[in-house]
């Protein structure tokens, strides 16, 4: 909290004095536009000027371009006219303006297409393409960036990393975050300036969140913080550093930037970051458990004309959100039957999850469970259609490898064969030559020859080879795909177990029934998500995987009303996948079991978690300072422990349980083994 209030204070500091330097830069300017002879030169000057004032005084750029129109109307300049449009589409998206703001962008970039003047035109290409993003044309914006693109790598400009960058930032409005990472790097690679590369790093540190990846979000995020001086960066970097930290649930961090920004974006009057950042701080609210004051701010951005159709979805819906934690039922239903009237099919996953989520969330309080149902379908749908297109394009990704190879032995092939081609005809050449001294060259002949074939069969014997090896890992490809496929099926089984053994438990609730089924199956599914992704797909790394299972442990418990601290002790160790998925519900019930049963009587408590790995034994330590097993007698015949029991007898391991102020469970288990 301290880091984030050290650079809250920090921006303020810089944004007083860079108001000073700007004014000295400004007033330089002027001075040098007195003393220019050439008309481009002077026109370049209050472009610059107008660059400047764009970072903290929207009126002053207004008043320095109509200057600018002035004197490019006297001195009949294109880049002049050019310039001036460029700032009137900048002026236009500020005051909201979007189609106006489109209209100029055009203009200007026709304008500087004509005086060829390649530099300003990319960069008025990729200006364009954001607000053609904003206004939801997508096809425009795609078929824009494509084709400047082409040709700028043709003519070999120095502004190819803005297309590269602006073409990363299309991919993340479509929620492509893969293809946006491959044009953000591709752009980084280009870039040399400074205040640029901080812009790309700035995207990438954004995809890097959406991905999850929250490590190398953060680093981004730090870099660009610390090369950069300027008020209006700042901001927007702290902005990408709220929604990181939004990402990781540390909702108070997250609420303080946005509040600090809220006053920001109100002097320099930026309606659509204005509304965006307000949307924020409504959710940080909403999931701070502040359900008046998030509904007090999504209704003061309802109240603003919305220009952007996903930004008025997503206001409906968490609306929707709102008033349903607030008991307002039917409200909720109207506010997200209206953000469903918007929503089409060129939207991607991501709104539409959202929207469907919320909408199954209403239903279900109002008791349609059919409608409930039908929209739970959906989201099974969407979920299943994310997974099938992931499989796709690692498939895709394989066989363009795999093609590329073939490819490339072909056209070996063909230079191995243009080079024998060509000995044979050096021979033939040689042989003409020297007919007179022919026992001589035919000596000389034949020595070549043997040489250039040993050098042929060796090049055979390597593209052989190299054949070989891509066979071998197609089969290895085959093998590890079957091996998926088993470990699904076996998952499933023990899944249906799970659920069987559960549904001859008497006297239990369908909530509690759901809670603890989703529960379980979800700390088997954590192996999967720490397996995505990594090279070996055999082990797990157990220390990250309990991270996240402790989470979402802690996040099904936080309804309890106790002080109750969970103390983790974990080694770094890699387990075997057949014996993580034991391990992983093992835990799973012995903490769920330890915050449901062994702190009724009590306020405060704790509980302790131990992983540690002996040679090749693990021992596995959970205890508790409960009312211990006296007064739980009954929990040694429950489902849970009868669970733990098997499931530690499926490890081969040896399972020791004391009673000593709490709880002790204390499991021995050899890595890997079932």
């Amino acid at each position: 909290m301290k880091k984030v209030y050290f650079i809250i204070l920090l921006s303020l500091g810089y944004t007083i004095s860079a108001q000073n330097e700007y004014k000295k830069s400004v007033d330089s300017l002027y001075m040098l536009i007195n003393k220019a002879q050439e008309v481009e030169t002077k026109i370049e000057y209050y472009q610059n000027i107008c660059e400047i004032y764009k970072e903290f005084d929207i009126n002053e750029v207004s008043s320095i371009n109509n200057v600018l129109l002035d004197f490019s109307k006297g001195s009949k300049s294109s880049k002049g006219f050019a310039y001036y449009y460029l700032n009137n589409a900048y002026l236009n998206i500020k005051n909201n303006q979007l189609a106006s703001a489109i209209l100029y962008a055009k203009k200007a970039k026709l304008l500087f297409y004509d005086i060829k003047d390649w530099d300003n035109y990319f960069v008025t290409c990729t200006i364009l393409a954001d607000y053609l993003l904003i206004n939801d044309n997508y096809s425009e914006t795609k078929e824009l960036l494509e084709t400047n693109l082409h040709f700028a790598l043709k003519i070999k400009s120095k502004k190819v990393s803005y297309l590269y960058y602006q073409i990363s930032r299309m991919f993340m409005f479509n929620s492509d975050y893969d293809k946006a990472l491959i044009y953000a790097r591709k752009a980084m690679s280009f870039e040399k300036d400074v205040a640029q590369k901080i812009k790309i790093y700035n995207v990438v540190s954004l995809i890097y969140n959406s991905l999850g990846n929250y490590s190398e979000a953060i680093k981004y995020n730090q870099l660009s913080l610390s090369i950069t001086k300027s008020p209006f960066v700042i901001n927007k970097l702290l902005i990408t550093k709220m929604k990181i930290l939004f990402a990781v649930n540390n909702y108070n961090e997250a609420l303080s930037i946005a509040l600090f920004n809220r006053e920001y974006l109100s002097k320099n009057k930026n309606q659509l970051s204005k509304i965006d950042n307000t949307i924020f701080i409504s959710e940080c609210y909403f999931y701070l458990g502040k359900y008046t004051l998030a509904h007090t701010f999504i209704n003061e951005v309802l109240k603003e004309e919305i220009p952007r159709t996903d930004v008025r979805m997503k206001a409906f819906a968490l609306k929707s959100l709102i008033c349903l934690e607030l008991n307002k039922k039917e409200e909720a239903k109207m506010y997200i039957d209206r953000a469903l009237l918007l929503l089409n099919e060129t939207y991607y996953y991501e709104i539409k999850l959202f929207l469907y989520e919320t909408k199954f969330k209403v239903e279900e309080k109002l008791g349609n469970y059919s409608i409930a149902l039908e929209f739970h379908k959906k989201i099974v749908a969407i979920k299943d259609n994310i997974y099938t297109i992931n499989n796709k394009n690692k498939i895709n990704q394989l066989q363009i490898d795999f093609d590329i190879l073939e490819k490339e032995n072909k056209i070996k092939s063909l230079q191995l064969k243009e080079l024998n081609n060509s000995m044979e005809i050096e021979n033939q050449k040689d042989y003409l030559i020297y007919i007179s001294i022919a026992l001589l060259i035919a000596l000389l002949s034949v020595l070549f020859y043997v040489k250039n074939d040993k050098i042929i069969r060796k090049k055979n014997n390597i593209i052989e080879n190299e054949r070989l090896l891509t066979q071998k890992s197609l089969l290895e490809k085959e093998i590890l795909l079957k091996e998926i496929h088993h470990r699904v099926k076996n998952n499933l089984q023990l899944v249906m177990s799970l659920l069987y053994l559960q549904s001859k438990q008497k006297d239990i609730s369908i909530k509690e029934f759901v809670a603890t089924s989703q529960s379980r199956i979800l700390s088997m599914s954590l192996v999967h998500e720490n397996l995505y992704g990594k090279s070996d797909l055999s082990k797990v790394d157990f220390k990250e995987y309990l991270n996240n299972l402790i989470q979402h442990i802690l996040e099904s418990q936080k309804n309890i009303e106790k002080e109750i601290q969970l103390q983790i002790e974990v080694d770094a160790i890699y387990v075997e996948i057949q014996t993580a998925i034991p391990v992983g519900l093992i835990i799973n019930e012995l903490i769920s079991n330890a915050y449901k049963h062994a702190f009724k009587t009590m306020e405060k408590g704790s509980i302790i978690l131990s992983l540690k790995e002996k040679n090749t034994d693990v021992i596995l330590e959970i205890s508790d300072n409960g009312i211990g097993y006296a007064t739980t007698e009954k929990k040694n015949n429950s489902l849970g422990l009868e669970l733990v029991k098997q499931l530690v007898s499926q490890i081969q391991g040896n399972l020791h349980m004391q009673n000593n102020s709490g709880m002790q469970y204390v499991i021995h288990f050899k890595n890997g083994i079932v």
